[in-house]
């Protein structure tokens, strides 16, 4: 399923992690989480190539790739991963050892 990214330009020309966050202000969280990662891989692409082509300027990618990198960390932890071949009781029991966890 291809996720709807429209309204959203990719890599801001400033590499600013607010334009990002902006963007994707009213996106479902899996959708988020995948256009970080696009957008990640992009910075780091660009940070590459300016090494490579021996321009010193790649430090703005670098940090919006980690920054992304960070935000993709912080929404996974948040999704509740439930294994299709486990019985609702037990991970409820899971979610109630999480939930104590973080507390």
């Amino acid at each position: 399923m291809p996720h709807d990214t429209s309204g959203f330009r990719t890599l801001p020309a400033s590499y600013d992690i607010e334009d990002f966050l902006n963007a994707i202000e009213k996106m479902d969280i899996n959708d988020i989480i995948s256009l970080a990662d696009q957008e990640a891989t992009a910075a780091w692409r660009s940070a590459y190539q300016l090494k490579k082509c021996g321009q010193i300027s790649n430090e703005l990618p670098k940090k919006y790739e980690s920054a992304l990198e960070e935000l993709i960390r912080f929404l996974s932890a948040s999704v509740t991963y439930r294994p299709s071949e486990m019985e609702p009781e037990v991970f409820d029991q899971f979610l109630r050892l999480r939930e104590s966890v973080y507390v």
